[in-house]
Protein backbone atom coordinates (compact mmCIF):
# COMPACT_ATOMS: atom_id res chain seq x y z
CA UNK A 1 0.00 0.00 0.00
CA UNK A 2 1.37 3.43 -0.95
CA UNK A 3 1.70 5.91 1.90
CA UNK A 4 1.88 9.69 1.83
CA UNK A 5 3.22 11.28 5.00
CA UNK A 6 3.16 15.03 5.55
CA UNK A 7 4.97 16.57 8.52
CA UNK A 8 4.98 20.28 9.29
CA UNK A 9 8.00 21.39 11.28
CA UNK A 10 7.53 23.66 14.25
CA UNK A 11 7.89 27.41 13.77
CA UNK A 12 11.42 28.48 14.57
CA UNK A 13 14.22 30.88 13.77
CA UNK A 14 17.03 29.85 11.45
CA UNK A 15 19.84 32.31 10.86
CA UNK A 16 17.65 35.18 12.05
CA UNK A 17 14.86 34.27 9.57
CA UNK A 18 11.41 33.30 10.78
CA UNK A 19 10.39 30.00 9.23
CA UNK A 20 6.59 29.96 8.83
CA UNK A 21 6.31 26.44 7.54
CA UNK A 22 8.53 23.66 6.27
CA UNK A 23 6.81 20.72 4.61
CA UNK A 24 8.43 17.31 4.65
CA UNK A 25 6.73 14.72 2.51
CA UNK A 26 7.65 11.13 1.88
CA UNK A 27 5.84 9.03 -0.70
CA UNK A 28 6.21 5.43 -1.71
CA UNK A 29 7.35 4.56 -5.27
CA UNK A 30 4.77 5.54 -7.86
CA UNK A 31 2.62 7.38 -5.30
CA UNK A 32 3.01 10.80 -6.93
CA UNK A 33 -0.21 11.83 -8.76
CA UNK A 34 0.06 13.34 -12.24
CA UNK A 35 -2.31 16.32 -11.94
CA UNK A 36 -0.84 19.76 -12.72
CA UNK A 37 -1.36 22.89 -10.64
CA UNK A 38 -0.20 26.20 -12.11
CA UNK A 39 -0.86 29.79 -11.18
CA UNK A 40 0.32 32.79 -9.20
CA UNK A 41 1.67 32.59 -5.65
CA UNK A 42 -0.49 34.54 -3.21
CA UNK A 43 -0.34 35.02 0.56
CA UNK A 44 -3.14 33.30 2.48
CA UNK A 45 -3.31 32.77 6.24
CA UNK A 46 0.39 33.44 6.69
CA UNK A 47 1.62 31.04 4.02
CA UNK A 48 1.68 30.73 0.22
CA UNK A 49 -1.24 29.43 -1.81
CA UNK A 50 -1.73 29.30 -5.59
CA UNK A 51 -4.22 31.44 -7.51
CA UNK A 52 -4.88 29.06 -10.41
CA UNK A 53 -4.39 30.11 -14.04
CA UNK A 54 -6.79 29.89 -15.75
CA UNK A 55 -9.73 30.10 -13.38
CA UNK A 56 -8.50 32.32 -10.57
CA UNK A 57 -9.47 29.99 -7.70
CA UNK A 58 -7.12 30.21 -4.71
CA UNK A 59 -5.89 26.71 -3.73
CA UNK A 60 -4.09 25.81 -0.52
CA UNK A 61 -0.96 23.73 -1.20
CA UNK A 62 1.01 21.17 0.77
CA UNK A 63 4.40 21.85 -0.77
CA UNK A 64 6.59 18.91 -1.88
CA UNK A 65 9.44 17.37 0.05
CA UNK A 66 12.20 19.85 0.86
CA UNK A 67 10.14 22.99 0.20
CA UNK A 68 9.28 25.62 2.79
CA UNK A 69 7.75 29.08 3.13
CA UNK A 70 9.67 31.92 4.76
CA UNK A 71 9.30 35.67 5.00
CA UNK A 72 12.33 37.31 3.45
CA UNK A 73 12.71 41.07 3.03
CA UNK A 74 9.05 41.47 3.90
CA UNK A 75 7.74 39.05 1.26
CA UNK A 76 6.71 35.41 1.60
CA UNK A 77 9.18 33.25 -0.29
CA UNK A 78 8.99 29.62 -1.37
CA UNK A 79 12.31 27.91 -0.69
CA UNK A 80 13.86 24.54 -1.39
CA UNK A 81 16.39 23.44 1.21
CA UNK A 82 16.33 27.10 2.34
CA UNK A 83 17.28 28.43 -1.13
CA UNK A 84 14.72 30.83 -2.68
CA UNK A 85 12.60 29.41 -5.52
CA UNK A 86 9.79 31.95 -5.98
CA UNK A 87 8.15 34.88 -4.20
CA UNK A 88 4.52 35.94 -3.76
CA UNK A 89 3.36 37.24 -7.13
CA UNK A 90 5.48 34.81 -9.18
CA UNK A 91 3.88 32.21 -11.45
CA UNK A 92 4.70 28.54 -10.74
CA UNK A 93 3.74 25.03 -11.87
CA UNK A 94 3.87 21.79 -9.88
CA UNK A 95 2.60 18.24 -10.07
CA UNK A 96 0.51 16.52 -7.42
CA UNK A 97 -3.09 15.76 -6.58
CA UNK A 98 -6.11 16.99 -4.61
CA UNK A 99 -6.79 15.26 -1.28
CA UNK A 100 -10.15 17.02 -0.85
CA UNK A 101 -8.81 19.85 1.30
CA UNK A 102 -5.77 21.07 -0.59
CA UNK A 103 -3.43 20.29 -3.44
CA UNK A 104 -0.66 17.93 -2.28
CA UNK A 105 2.44 18.62 -4.34
CA UNK A 106 5.17 16.22 -5.29
CA UNK A 107 8.15 16.62 -7.56
CA UNK A 108 9.86 19.94 -8.35
CA UNK A 109 8.17 23.36 -8.37
CA UNK A 110 8.86 25.06 -11.72
CA UNK A 111 9.02 28.83 -12.04
CA UNK A 112 6.57 29.93 -14.77
CA UNK A 113 3.50 28.37 -16.37
CA UNK A 114 3.96 24.97 -18.02
CA UNK A 115 0.94 25.61 -20.27
CA UNK A 116 0.30 29.35 -20.78
CA UNK A 117 -3.44 29.96 -21.16
CA UNK A 118 -4.77 31.02 -24.55
CA UNK A 119 -5.76 34.70 -24.58
CA UNK A 120 -9.49 35.40 -24.63
CA UNK A 121 -10.87 37.15 -27.75
CA UNK A 122 -11.51 40.26 -25.65
CA UNK A 123 -7.81 40.51 -24.74
CA UNK A 124 -6.52 40.40 -28.34
CA UNK A 125 -5.75 43.89 -29.66
CA UNK A 126 -5.80 44.26 -33.48
CA UNK A 127 -2.49 45.16 -35.14
CA UNK A 128 -2.21 48.64 -36.64
CA UNK A 129 -1.71 48.60 -40.44
CA UNK A 130 0.38 51.15 -42.31
CA UNK A 131 1.12 51.10 -46.06
CA UNK A 132 3.45 53.49 -47.90
CA UNK A 133 5.81 53.35 -50.83
CA UNK A 134 7.82 54.96 -53.59
CA UNK A 135 7.45 54.98 -57.36
CA UNK A 136 10.52 55.36 -59.56
CA UNK A 137 9.69 56.74 -63.04
CA UNK A 138 6.16 57.37 -61.78
CA UNK A 139 3.31 57.75 -64.19
CA UNK A 140 0.97 60.73 -64.39
CA UNK A 141 -1.76 60.40 -61.76
CA UNK A 142 -5.41 59.80 -62.73
CA UNK A 143 -7.60 60.83 -64.49
CA UNK A 144 -4.96 60.52 -67.21
CA UNK A 145 -1.98 58.19 -67.45
CA UNK A 146 -2.00 55.53 -64.73
CA UNK A 147 -2.22 54.95 -61.02
CA UNK A 148 -1.31 52.56 -58.19
CA UNK A 149 -3.55 50.55 -55.86
CA UNK A 150 -3.21 48.06 -53.01
CA UNK A 151 -5.66 45.31 -52.02
CA UNK A 152 -5.89 43.42 -48.72
CA UNK A 153 -7.82 40.14 -48.97
CA UNK A 154 -8.84 37.58 -46.32
CA UNK A 155 -11.68 35.17 -45.69
CA UNK A 156 -13.69 38.15 -44.44
CA UNK A 157 -13.48 39.98 -47.79
CA UNK A 158 -11.29 42.25 -49.92
CA UNK A 159 -10.42 45.91 -49.38
CA UNK A 160 -8.85 48.20 -52.01
CA UNK A 161 -7.28 51.64 -51.73
CA UNK A 162 -5.24 53.95 -54.00
CA UNK A 163 -1.57 54.72 -53.47
CA UNK A 164 -1.53 58.39 -54.36
CA UNK A 165 1.33 60.66 -55.41
CA UNK A 166 1.61 64.33 -56.23
CA UNK A 167 4.53 65.83 -58.11
CA UNK A 168 5.41 68.87 -60.16
CA UNK A 169 6.14 68.91 -63.89
CA UNK A 170 9.80 69.61 -63.09
CA UNK A 171 9.95 66.60 -60.80
CA UNK A 172 8.37 64.44 -63.49
CA UNK A 173 10.81 65.74 -66.11
CA UNK A 174 13.76 64.90 -63.86
CA UNK A 175 12.44 61.40 -63.22
CA UNK A 176 12.53 61.92 -59.45
CA UNK A 177 10.98 59.10 -57.40
CA UNK A 178 7.55 59.94 -56.03
CA UNK A 179 6.46 59.05 -52.48
CA UNK A 180 3.19 57.12 -52.39
CA UNK A 181 0.57 57.85 -49.74
CA UNK A 182 -2.24 55.44 -48.88
CA UNK A 183 -5.72 56.69 -49.63
CA UNK A 184 -9.00 55.55 -48.08
CA UNK A 185 -10.30 52.02 -48.43
CA UNK A 186 -8.18 49.71 -46.23
CA UNK A 187 -8.93 48.79 -42.60
CA UNK A 188 -6.88 50.72 -40.07
CA UNK A 189 -6.03 47.50 -38.18
CA UNK A 190 -5.87 43.73 -38.72
CA UNK A 191 -7.11 41.02 -36.37
CA UNK A 192 -5.01 37.81 -36.08
CA UNK A 193 -5.10 35.85 -39.33
CA UNK A 194 -3.60 35.51 -42.81
CA UNK A 195 -3.97 38.25 -45.42
CA UNK A 196 -2.99 38.47 -49.09
CA UNK A 197 -1.57 41.77 -50.32
CA UNK A 198 -1.89 42.70 -53.98
CA UNK A 199 -0.29 45.75 -55.60
CA UNK A 200 -1.78 46.97 -58.88
CA UNK A 201 -0.76 49.30 -61.67
CA UNK A 202 -3.69 50.77 -63.59
CA UNK A 203 -3.59 52.34 -67.05
CA UNK A 204 -6.13 54.68 -68.62
CA UNK A 205 -6.70 55.12 -72.32
CA UNK A 206 -7.60 58.38 -74.10
CA UNK A 207 -10.46 56.44 -75.66
CA UNK A 208 -11.96 55.59 -72.27
CA UNK A 209 -15.00 57.65 -71.24
CA UNK A 210 -14.65 60.06 -68.34
CA UNK A 211 -14.99 58.23 -65.03
CA UNK A 212 -14.13 54.82 -66.47
CA UNK A 213 -12.19 52.39 -64.33
CA UNK A 214 -8.54 51.82 -65.26
CA UNK A 215 -7.29 48.62 -66.78
CA UNK A 216 -5.31 47.11 -63.89
CA UNK A 217 -2.73 44.39 -63.57
CA UNK A 218 -1.05 42.85 -60.52
CA UNK A 219 2.49 44.18 -60.27
CA UNK A 220 3.42 42.09 -57.18
CA UNK A 221 1.91 40.45 -54.15
CA UNK A 222 2.84 39.26 -50.68
CA UNK A 223 1.33 37.59 -47.63
CA UNK A 224 0.83 38.98 -44.14
CA UNK A 225 0.50 36.62 -41.16
CA UNK A 226 -0.77 38.52 -38.10
CA UNK A 227 -0.36 36.73 -34.75
CA UNK A 228 -2.01 37.52 -31.41
CA UNK A 229 1.18 39.26 -30.25
CA UNK A 230 1.53 41.51 -33.33
CA UNK A 231 1.03 45.19 -32.49
CA UNK A 232 1.86 46.78 -35.85
CA UNK A 233 2.27 45.72 -39.48
CA UNK A 234 4.19 48.13 -41.72
CA UNK A 235 4.15 47.54 -45.48
CA UNK A 236 6.47 49.36 -47.89
CA UNK A 237 6.19 48.96 -51.67
CA UNK A 238 8.64 50.16 -54.30
CA UNK A 239 7.49 50.49 -57.91
CA UNK A 240 9.88 50.54 -60.85
CA UNK A 241 7.73 50.97 -63.90
CA UNK A 242 5.16 48.16 -63.94
CA UNK A 243 7.21 46.01 -61.50
CA UNK A 244 7.39 46.32 -57.74
CA UNK A 245 8.89 44.83 -54.58
CA UNK A 246 7.31 44.62 -51.12
CA UNK A 247 8.78 44.67 -47.61
CA UNK A 248 6.63 43.71 -44.59
CA UNK A 249 7.78 44.55 -41.05
CA UNK A 250 6.13 43.21 -37.87
CA UNK A 251 6.32 44.81 -34.42
CA UNK A 252 5.32 42.69 -31.42
CA UNK A 253 3.46 44.16 -28.45
CA UNK A 254 6.36 43.36 -26.07
CA UNK A 255 8.65 45.84 -27.84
Amino acid sequence: MHRLIVVVAAVGVIGGTLVLGFALAAAGPGACPTALMQGRLVEREGTLAVESIPGGAVVQVAWPFGYGVERRDGALTLTRVFLPVATAGDEVSLGGGDDGRRFVGCGPVVLGLTFPPAPSPESVVPATLTVAGTAFDPCIPPPSGCGYWVTVASDAGTHRAPLQHHRSDASAANGDPAPLTLGEGLPASLTPGVYELGFEVGEYSRADPVGASPRTGIACHDRVDVSESTARVSVTVTYRGSLCTVEVTYLDAMH
